[in-house]
Order: C-alpha cells, then sequence, then structure tokens
C-alpha cells in the first residue's frame, strides 16, 4: 500500500460482518496498521502495527492468522512487528459480505492511496513463506 494523506480507520481490504465476523486490514487511529479478525463483534483480535505506515512510502502489510493456533500476526515489508493470541476465536472468515478492497462495506471508509497486489491465501504463511512473496517482485503482465 501507499498512503496520499493520514487514513485514520480506512479499509485496506474488508470482508467483516458484524454478526458473524471475518477479517479485514485497516488503520488505527493513530494511522498505524491493524488486522483483525473475529467471529462475531464480541469475540475479536487484532494485531497492530509497531510503526505508522502512513508516510506515503510504499509498504507491504500482511496478516496472518493461524487458526490452529489461534494466533493473528501483522507483518510489515516482511518483518513481522505483532502477534495476538485468542483463545476464544473460532473464525472461519465464512460470511455473506463481499470482499471490498479499499473500502469498508456500504461505501464507507475509503483508503487514500494505492494498493498493489491483494493476496488471500486458505492457509496460514509461515514467516519464510511472507519474506518469500514480498521479495518475489511486481509480476509482469504480457
Amino acid at each position: 500500500i501507499k498512503t496520499d494523506s493520514a487514513n485514520k480507520l480506512d479499509r485496506v481490504i474488508d470482508k467483516y460482518d458484524a454478526g458473524a465476523g471475518g477479517y479485514k486490514i485497516r488503520f488505527s487511529s493513530n494511522s498505524k496498521a491493524m488486522v483483525i479478525v473475529g467471529d462475531t463483534d464480541v469475540d475479536v483480535v487484532e494485531a497492530t502495527s509497531k510503526k505508522a505506515v502512513n508516510d506515503g512510502r510504499w509498504h507491504r502489510i500482511d496478516g496472518v492468522w493461524d487458526a490452529s493456533e489461534k494466533e493473528l500476526s501483522i507483518f510489515v515489508d516482511g518483518m513481522k512487528e505483532n502477534t495476538t493470541t485468542a483463545s476464544a476465536i473460532d473464525a472461519s472468515m465464512s460470511n455473506d459480505q463481499n470482499l471490498m478492497i479499499g473500502q469498508r462495506g456500504g461505501s464507507a471508509r475509503f483508503f487514500k492511496g494505492k494498493i498493489d497486489d491483494v493476496r488471500i491465501y486458505p492457509y496460514a504463511l509461515t514467516h519464510d513463506q511472507v519474506k518469500s512473496v514480498m521479495n518475489q517482485g511486481a509480476g509482469r503482465i504480457g
């Protein structure tokens, strides 16, 4: 992602339903990147980056939910910045919401900047896999 301005609470991706849970990557009120996973609005786990990433430079943000370990990690530019454990979460990531890129469902919380190379895997990546994907570089078209 590359921000154009302070993105407080703006969404990078959002597939979240308050009643059914899901996942989202957004900014916190202090412009740090956050990954949020939950099975309802009550049972939610958040992992927040240590540094703000709204500096107008390109950053890679990865969120990894390991359902078997009940751990949520956030990576910024290939480095693990935070891991949170939540024993009460049973998030399957399945809900009826559309996957929104650059906004929250309902046409709100628009991301101000550029988003490139969104990937969603059906399994938890290891730290080495996150670094490997980051170092692959941009794909070629044509």
